[in-house]
């Protein structure tokens, strides 16, 4: 229990109408499963606030939960909203003097009006787009008073922002989880001046070398690299395909399972905005997430990064969104992650998919870079209907470092951690170019110095199991031995 006194919690006030009960109660699963995951490691955690957890009291509801729920307290503010706006929660808006249409609504203009003056809380807001089971059970001033409030999230509008739509509540579930996760990562990362702030409008980040009780182990084990400052080698991979994004060229990446090809994609469409083109607008999705594993899913999401508030679920739509972004003078930058999920669902993602992923690309509507295990021509073998992408993609295999890459990884200078030529050596030997190995590797030996623990063959072990098991191989031999 001694560490649970470090931990910091990000407070979230969730506010919905009813009739996305079901989405509340997997938020609070996905809150349970994120703070008993990671809580541990990042010294963070999440704190839930609604209004089912208010102690009742005489007066306007509304003003009974906003007294044991203050705006100030939020770091987070979640909305979420289906069919229905709410109930009027009896008071006025003070600026417009009109009247709020629901609590939700007044929760949300209080969460709005202090980001705009204190860059908190940040808002996260969701929108069911699923056909109702009874569509004569639809209200239609309902539905119409959360059309008007999304309309308010257009540019020139009173509140303009970005939302999410979803459609099952499963998707939800997972769009939340990943938006939550960023932010525990981001707020790990942020300056120990401000250690309870979430990054929002006035928001300062600082250089991730220390963690709330001292020490930040520098190396990443298990996850992509997704900060710049963090990424290492593959200057000849990154040359040949910044050199094809420079006369808007697409590109496949393949390689085996952990080689960074995550990471890969990361960093091109970090470079591409600040070293090609400043006008790519840049997409990354992961195809195994649950949302993006149907047509329609895919499509909303590509369109969601983009900053289309209204995207298209047809194909046809979607290469209109890509052309009116075109006309605008922006080249969407489509990173497709483990695409080699094509092979499961050729019913979802067909040939009509790709030969409009080529078309659009031909026309410069949109550059392409994928990220498989397989090439292209292996997943159309084994049933992925990728074959009009075969020449339009230009393939850059990677394997393991170079020698000088390996080298200036584990040698590179970073705060808190300096390994003595023995412990390098060990490290290179070991890791034997790969990333993920060297990765973990040199984690364990940080930890292990940082720890002052001196029998090192326990170490070099310890760290062997986990990287293998990560690696997917029989670690029998590791523990025999």
């Amino acid at each position: 229990m001694e560490h649970r006194a470090t931990v910091k919690r990000i407070r979230i006030l969730v506010a919905s109408p009813g009739d996305v009960s079901q989405e509340r109660v997997l938020l609070g699963k996905v809150v349970a499963d994120l703070n008993r995951s990671m809580a541990d490691y990042f010294r963070l955690e999440f704190e839930l606030r609604e209004w089912t957890e208010v102690v009742p009291d005489m007066g306007r509801p509304e003003t009974v939960i906003l007294s044991q729920l203050p705006a100030e307290s939020w770091d987070l503010f979640v909305g979420i909203l289906w069919l229905r706006f709410g109930s009027r929660s009896g008071a006025s808006d003070p600026e417009t003097m009109k009247p709020y249409e629901s609590g939700t609504e007044e929760e949300f203009q209080l969460a709005y009006r202090s980001w705009e003056k204190k860059g908190r809380p940040r808002i996260l807001f969701y929108r069911s787009t699923r056909p109702p089971l009874d569509v004569t059970r639809i209200d239609p001033e309902q539905l119409g008073r959360v059309n008007a409030f999304f309309g308010q999230w257009e540019v020139g509008g009173a509140h303009p922002g970005l939302y999410n739509k979803y459609q099952a509540p499963e998707d939800f579930a997972a769009l939340v989880r990943n938006h939550l996760t960023d932010i525990l990562i981001a707020q790990h990362k942020a300056s120990e001046e401000r250690p309870a702030s979430l990054p929002g409008k006035t928001a300062r980040t600082s250089s991730p070398t220390h963690r709330a009780h001292g020490f930040r182990n520098p190396f990443i084990v298990g996850r992509p690299i997704t900060d710049p400052a963090d990424f290492h080698g593959r200057k000849q991979e990154l040359a040949f395909i910044l050199a094809r994004l420079a006369t808007g060229q697409s590109c496949s990446i393949v390689g085996d399972g952990r080689s960074g090809k995550t990471s890969l994609l990361h960093q091109v469409l970090h470079l591409a905005t600040v070293e090609v083109d400043a006008s790519y607008r840049p997409a990354f999705v992961d195809l195994l997430s649950p949302a993006t594993r149907t047509l329609e899913g895919l499509l909303v999401e590509i369109q969601s990064q983009l900053g289309i508030n209204e995207p298209a679920t047809t194909l046809t739509g979607f290469v209109k969104q890509l052309g009116d972004l075109q006309s605008q003078g922006r080249c969407p930058l489509l990173a497709l992650d483990e695409i080699d999920l094509f092979v499961r669902l050729p019913g979802e993602f067909s040939q009509d998919f790709c030969e409009t992923l080529r078309a659009s690309a031909s026309a410069a509507k949109v550059v392409l870079i994928t990220a498989s295990r397989l090439s292209l021509h292996e997943l159309h073998q084994r049933g992925a209907l990728v074959s009009p992408l075969y020449n339009i993609l230009g393939r850059k295999k990677i394997g393991p470092f170079t020698e000088g890459e390996a080298r200036d990884f584990v040698g590179a200078p970073r705060p808190n951690v300096s390994f003595d030529d023995d412990t390098r050596h060990a490290i290179l030997e070991r890791g034997d170019r790969h990333p993920l190995r060297l990765q973990g590797y040199a984690w364990h030996a940080a930890q292990a110095h940082h720890d002052g623990r001196t029998d090192w063959e326990e170490v070099w072990r310890e760290a062997e199991l986990e990287i293998e098991a990560m690696l997917g191989r029989d670690t029998s031999r590791v523990v025999a031995a």
